[in-house]
């Protein structure tokens, strides 16, 4: 038997038919929104916040295209739940790229619509190492981090951890090292969902 989703685990769970059919139908139709269900568990009422199980983004039928080629996203929907781990697979050209700029916001489509968690933080580690940023490894990193400090700790932990020069200039560094620091200031920003862009490129290995 296939491995059951946290939302099918939490309907197995649940005692109140009238609740797991309202589950159900949420659940088929992505409506984002706050269910609370209670279950009885060794004997103790507990509540089960049903919004754990709901998707932090989903896509729904989008469209992007360039000019007058085929669409490169053709009524693309997908959901994406907290805890995922997905790999991209294509042929160079397909829009694996464009894609990950479009779930980020840098990049719009023609049609379609993506819904996210309210406050989810997305962070993306580009595919291509800039020629040319100023600063040092510190201001590269530090550059997503909120500027009232809140992630100042768990961004100085990761930069920590690049084993690079935190003073050392930006443009000195090898395509590796610098490859590093963008995937450095990528996790520092603490985000809800990363999105990694060919992450193994270039890297000095």
């Amino acid at each position: 038997e296939p491995s059951k989703s946290p939302c099918a685990k939490a309907l197995a769970t649940a005692r109140d038919p009238a609740r797991i059919a309202i589950a159900k139908r949420l659940d088929s139709e992505n409506v984002f929104m706050l269910l609370i269900i209670q279950k009885f568990f060794l004997r103790k009422r507990k509540t089960f916040y049903f919004w754990e199980c709901m998707p932090i983004l989903s896509a729904q039928n989008l469209l992007l295209r360039i000019g007058a080629n085929a669409p490169l996203l053709d009524n693309v929907s997908f959901d994406i739940e907290a805890g995922d781990r997905i790999c991209l697979v294509g042929r160079n050209g397909c829009g694996k790229s464009t894609l990950l700029k479009v779930l980020s916001g840098e990049a719009e489509v023609q049609s379609g619509d993506i819904v996210k968690k309210s406050g989810l933080k997305i962070s993306r580690m580009i595919q291509e190492i800039p020629s040319h940023i100023e600063g040092t490894v510190r201001d590269v990193v530090m550059q997503g981090v909120l500027a009232d400090g809140t992630h100042d700790t768990h961004a100085e932990a990761i930069l920590g951890k690049t084993g690079i020069d935190a003073e050392a200039l930006y443009d000195s560094l090898s395509g590796g090292q610098k490859r590093r620091v963008l995937f450095a200031q990528a996790l520092a920003q603490d985000p809800d969902l990363l999105l990694l862009d060919e992450p193994t490129n270039h890297l000095d290995i």
